[in-house]
């Protein structure tokens, strides 16, 4: 796996994920074994929105280190905790997290374009088109 590589922006971190905005694309790398519950998922939306300081982003979510993602969190996120988002590529790495991201996608049905990736290269071609 390559590493998420950051050197010129303002980052916010809590205790299971880091965020930044780089080049018009905000990164949510969730740390390793988190499990995101409703709580949580609040929470970096809350942080997420304090560092967009009200600009609408791509978002790059890193899901590779995710232990689980609740119900109510991924409802959360596909809805109200899309808020000034206009689309999003979700990383992942395992069979495990990919069946999560399919679920979110098919089930939970987001409001902003959505798309799974296994290559963060792929992942960021596939966001540069929504960036300003």
């Amino acid at each position: 796996m390559d590493p998420i590589m950051f050197s010129d922006t303002e980052t916010i971190e809590n205790d299971f994920a880091c965020l930044r905005i780089r080049e018009g694309i905000l990164y949510a790398v969730y740390k390793p074994g988190t499990v995101i519950d409703l709580k949580k998922a609040r929470q970096v939306t809350a942080d997420r929105l304090r560092l967009q300081r009200e600009k609408n982003y791509p978002v790059f979510v890193d899901l590779r280190e995710v232990t689980r993602v609740e119900r109510a969190a991924r409802h959360y996120f596909a809805h109200e905790g899309s808020i000034l988002l206009n689309a999003m590529a979700v990383l992942y790495s395992t069979s495990q997290t990919r069946a999560i991201v399919n679920f979110y996608i098919d089930v939970n049905v987001p409001v902003i374009p959505t798309r799974a990736f296994t290559d963060q290269y792929s992942a960021l071609d596939y966001l540069k088109p929504f960036t300003r």
